[in-house]
C-alpha cells in the first residue's frame, strides 16, 4: 500500500454549508488541521482529483476550491507551532480487510463489517 500525500486546500463553501459539514467531510481523511477560515492542511490516500470529487458537492455552484499537494519535507514559513507539530507526527495508513489473513478471529470479524476500511484514530 502507498504512503499518503499532504495536501493543502482551500476551500470556500456554497452558501448554506456550515463549518460541521465541512468538518463532517474532512473526518472522512486520514488527518486534517484548519487553519485560518477557509484553509486546511489535510492528510489523505486520495489523489487532488479525488478530493475534489468528496468536496465538490460543499462547494458547487457558488464556491471556490483549491487543491495543491504538499511536499512536507520542503517547508518554510512562521505558522503556529500546533502546525509544525501536526506535519511531524507519524500516521498510519488506513487498514483494510486486505490487509489480513482471510483466515482466523481476526479475519473472520472485519469480514462481519459493513465497511471494509478502518483508519486508526489518531487526531
Amino acid at each position: 500500500m502507498s504512503n499518503g500525500n499532504f495536501f493543502h486546500i482551500y476551500l470556500r463553501p456554497k452558501p448554506g454549508v456550515t463549518e460541521s459539514q465541512i468538518e463532517e467531510e474532512m473526518s472522512r481523511l486520514i488527518d486534517w488541521f484548519h487553519y485560518g477560515s477557509h484553509n486546511w492542511v489535510v492528510y489523505s490516500m486520495e489523489d487532488a482529483p479525488a478530493l475534489w470529487q468528496q468536496f465538490k458537492p460543499l462547494v458547487e455552484p457558488d464556491g471556490a476550491i483549491f487543491i495543491c499537494r504538499l511536499e512536507e519535507q520542503s517547508r518554510s514559513g512562521l505558522m503556529p507551532t500546533a502546525l509544525w507539530n501536526w506535519l511531524k507526527k507519524p500516521r498510519q495508513s488506513p487498514v483494510t480487510i486486505s490487509s489480513f489473513s482471510s483466515n482466523g478471529a481476526l479475519g473472520s470479524l472485519l469480514r462481519e463489517q459493513t465497511d471494509k476500511s478502518f483508519v486508526p484514530a489518531g487526531r
